[in-house]
Order: C-alpha cells, then structure tokens, then sequence
C-alpha cells in the first residue's frame, strides 16, 4: 500500500512508473505512454491524449520531477533552467503516437513533481518559455499530486496487488497484467518468458452472429481483411454468441463466463526488422538514395504485407505494402519537415521530384547488398516540387558538407532576408566571389616601418592605391550563423581621407611603434570584390 511518506521518497522512475503512468490511465486517458530514458524523449517522461466529445484528440506531455524545484537559472537537476530546456523540447519537438506511428503536436504540458514547486521556479519557467507556451502549460506539486493519487490510485491499488498475485502463480507459461479505469475492467495475457506461447499455445473458440445488413457485412470484409492484409478488427460484444477459453487461462482470468466481452484482434508483432536503402532510378536522372532505412513488420495476412519504418528517428516515413498473390506492391511516403537540415531536406525534395514521374524503387539490403524488391510506377502521383527549390536546397546541402555542421530548414517559408542571404550563398558557392560597391573605410593600424613606408609611397606620393585586407567572415541564415572563413576585401582605388594628418604624424610613428587610425574613400572607382578564400 502506498502511502505519503513511500510517496515522498520515490525515485524519479518509480515516480513515473508506479505512480503518473497509472494515475493517467486510472483518470480515464488515453494513450499513456512511457517516454522517460528513452531515445525519443526529448524533454517529455510521459505522453497521454483525451478525446474531445465533439470530435478530435488534445495531446498532453508530462515533464515529471522527484525533488523540489528551485528558480536557479544554472542547468542541474531540479531547476528552472532544466525544467525551461524540457518544456521548450516538448512543444518544439513532435513526437511518434506509440499506437499509430504517426507524428504527433503536443498542444499542453504538465510539470509534475512529488515534492514542492516554489513561486520563484514557476515564475522563473513561464518568463523563460515565453506567454505562448505558459498558457499551456500547467504545474503540479508534491501535494496536489498526492491528492489526486488518493482519490484515483489508492482505492484499487490493494486489488490489483492481490489479483496480480494470483495472477502470477496461476499457470506456468502464462501471466496476465490486470488494471481498472474508469469502471473497466482489463486484463492482458503474455508469456513469463520468451517461446512460452510456442510450448503451449493460447487457443479459444468463438462464435459469431453477423446479422445480413450494412454493418453486418462491413464486419465481415474486416474480418476476411485481418486473415488476408492483417489489418486490426474489433467484434462488439452483440455478436458475440459464445466464446471458450482453455483451462488455464480461465484460471487467470478468473471468471468462466464474460459477459457482452468484445473481441479485439491484431496481428502478432514480429520484433524482425530489415535495414535497406532506397533507390529512386529515372530516365535521364542520377540514382538518389536514401540510405538505412529500417523496415518492420506492420501486419500481414494470407495476401498482403505491410512493412514500414514507423519509430525510426529520421525525417522520412516509409511504408511498403506487398501484394503477394499479384507479385506487386506500392510504397508511400511522408516527409517530416519539423528538425530537418539541408541534406536531408534535399533527399527528399529529390523523392518528391522522382514520385512525381514515371520511376523506378528498388529496395536493396544493407548488409547484403542484394535487391530485396522493385516497384514500377508508370506515372507521377505527385506535383514536382519548384526547380529554383530544389537547386538552392542542393546548393545548401553542399555548403552543410563543406562547413561541417547542420544547417536547419524552417517548416514555415522562406522570408525575404533569407532569400537574399540565400542567394548571396549560392554565389559564394559557385563563384567563390561577390563585388560591390563602398562609401568610406576605417582601419586601426600599428605599422611597423616598412609597412609605413609602403602607405607613405601609395597614398601621399602616389595618391591612390589598392587596398587588400582579409577578415574572418560569418553569416546568419535561418536563425543560425555560417562560417565563411577569410575572406579577401580588394577596393580596386583607394584614397586616405586624412592624408594631411597621416603626413603630419609620419616622423613621429616612424621614430615609435604607434597606433594609427587611417580613413579611406574610394578614388575613380569605388568597386569591392570579396573573395571567399575557403570557396574558390
């Protein structure tokens, strides 16, 4: 039995597992997820929805904590500045619906700790997060949370304790994980150790009454469609006559007769996954190729097979279906847009480009290296993305390989400036150089006495003169800055502004080591070539 002090003393793990996981579930969401230590997190310990009674789902996010938060502003464990960090992560990070594989937004986040949350942390959080995010976002402390574990936790806790036991000395292959929510009651089989189902199988008999109408045969079609495709069905308890369960199980379950049960079916997962990469071939195109991507097996029936790399931390989604009896099958794609960079960006405006023509797919194995399938698509089925995007995003993705360091793309446009910085990229890139044009110069010298004997020659007996300089050069592009190493600056004609006050120091700066500042204006030109020493 738990109680306050048990409580108090939780780890942050058990906190998470024994108490917020089966708390949620208990107050009737759905979809409650473990996210705590995983690969995935990225700032969220928990992720649960609730349906909304006019249609729709909102998803929730739970930063949880098992020491009091403070409103230090350095990053440890328990501080604004760690809780800050978490909650930014888990509104600007999607996350993949454990159920359906799909990409997920969470729209609200709790910060939940069993112990105390000051004044000064909150306040310290929801200045740093900004007021788009504080309105959604809520916060839990020790005793609050202890509150709502007495009225929704504690009442079946001693229950489940007591079942389970049984449950667990019950059979010898067998157990069974049995939970209450909200009224219902649910209890769910799987073997005490691996190759247990295959000793001793779990077989039962049902029978079924389908009445000869509309809904009556869309369960039929559902159910020729988990034997042939693998698909997912669910029996309501109406057309349920009668449904037997072997001797064993009936001890676990712990009834010999359900009532109104339904049945849910669905394929088996088969933990076996198959690393390939993608070749995209069209006529009169260079191969593209997307590399390692990890398919798994979705479900499957007599004639159908789906595979796709749901889970898989990358920014495309793959899912291939087979046709078995027609020896063909169709791929579909979906581009994750939110964290992509450059490269990536490009591969798949590159699969779009290709989806849009006639192309050929070919899944080739990693390790082997042996062509694993083909699919033929006679024609696009898709709208080729714009030419002068697809040209700059490639020039990008080379830039990203030569500097060595991500290059983000925003999911939301372009703007002007980026366009402009884009563009200035690209030549950089291509040319190595820009020109333009200047108005006037200031240059802090400390010259040594040859160096001022040059200037002296140049500008007071010459007049004019070439001036090279080379400074180290970044630029900002998409909120981030890119390195362009030195960059050469040549103005073609040159002339010293205070040429009289140059003159009237040169003995002295002669005799000393002495700083001076010169000032230049442009002469018969005023170009400015650049040149970018790193991109020639």
């Amino acid at each position: 039995m738990m109680t306050f002090d048990k409580y108090q003393k939780l780890s942050e793990d058990e906190l998470v597992d024994q108490v917020l996981v089966p708390l949620l579930r208990q107050m009737g969401y759905q979809g409650v997820f473990k996210y705590h230590g995983g690969a995935g997190e990225k700032g969220k310990d928990i992720v649960f929805s609730q349906s909304h009674p006019l249609g729709g789902r909102k998803n929730y996010a739970v930063v949880a904590k098992a020491v009091k938060l403070s409103g230090q502003a350095k990053v440890n464990t328990g501080t604004a500045a760690e809780i800050v960090m978490q909650v930014r992560q888990c509104f600007g990070s999607n996350y993949t619906n454990p159920t359906t594989g799909e990409q997920e937004k969470i729209r609200e986040c709790w910060v939940i700790s069993s112990k105390s949350i000051s004044k000064e942390a909150i306040e310290a959080i929801q200045a740093a997060i900004g007021s788009e995010y504080s309105r959604h976002t809520l916060f839990v402390n020790g005793n609050e949370l202890w509150e709502l574990v007495s009225k929704h936790l504690l009442p079946v806790t001693s229950l489940i304790k007591e079942v389970s036991r049984r449950l667990q000395n019950a059979d010898t292959h067998y157990t069974a994980d049995y939970t209450i929510s909200e009224g219902t009651t649910q209890v769910t089989l799987r073997e005490k150790y691996e190759g247990a189902s295959q000793e001793k199988p779990f077989t039962f008999n049902f029978t079924l009454h389908l009445p000869e109408n509309e809904e009556g045969r869309a369960m039929r079609v559902a159910l020729a469609d988990l034997f042939e495709k693998g698909t997912s069905v669910e029996i309501p308890g109406k057309y349920v006559e009668k449904l037997e369960f072997p001797e064993f199980a009936r001890a676990l379950l712990g009834e010999t007769e359900l009532r109104n049960p339904e049945i849910h079916l669905r394929p088996v997962p088969r933990l076996h996954s198959v690393p390939v990469n993608l070749e995209f071939h069209c006529e009169g195109e260079e191969k593209q190729v997307i590399n390692h991507v990890v398919l798994a097996f979705v479900r499957g029936g007599s004639k159908q097979i789906t595979l796709a790399n749901k889970g898989q931390d990358t920014f495309i989604a793959v899912e291939l279906t087979l046709e078995l009896e027609k020896k063909s099958g169709h791929m579909k794609f979906r581009v994750n847009w939110q964290n992509i960079n450059a490269v990536q960006a490009h591969d798949a405006l590159m699969v779009q480009k290709y989806m849009s023509k006639p192309v050929t797919i070919k899944m080739v194995g990693v390790e082997t290296g042996i062509e694993l399938f083909k699919i033929h698509q006679e024609k696009g089925i898709i709208e080729e993305p714009d030419t002068w995007l697809i040209d700059s995003i490639k020039d990008l993705a080379e830039i990203q390989r030569r500097i060595k360091r991500p290059i983000l793309i925003p999911d939301d446009g372009f703007s002007r400036e980026d366009v402009r910085t884009l563009e200035l990229l690209r030549k950089i890139l291509h040319e190595g150089k820009v020109e333009g044009k200047w108005t006037s110069l200031t240059v802090e010298i400390t010259p040594t006495k040859e160096s001022l004997e040059n200037l002296y020659r140049h500008y007071v007996e010459e007049g004019q003169a070439v001036l090279r300089l080379i400074r180290d050069e970044t630029i900002e592009l998409f909120g981030s800055e890119i390195p362009l190493g030195d960059v050469e600056h040549v103005f073609m004609h040159t002339i010293v502004a205070n040429k009289q006050e140059f003159i009237d120091r040169y003995s002295e700066l002669l005799s000393e080591e002495a700083e001076f500042i010169l000032q230049f204006k442009p002469g018969e030109s005023n170009t400015l070539t650049k040149i970018y020493c790193d991109w020639k």
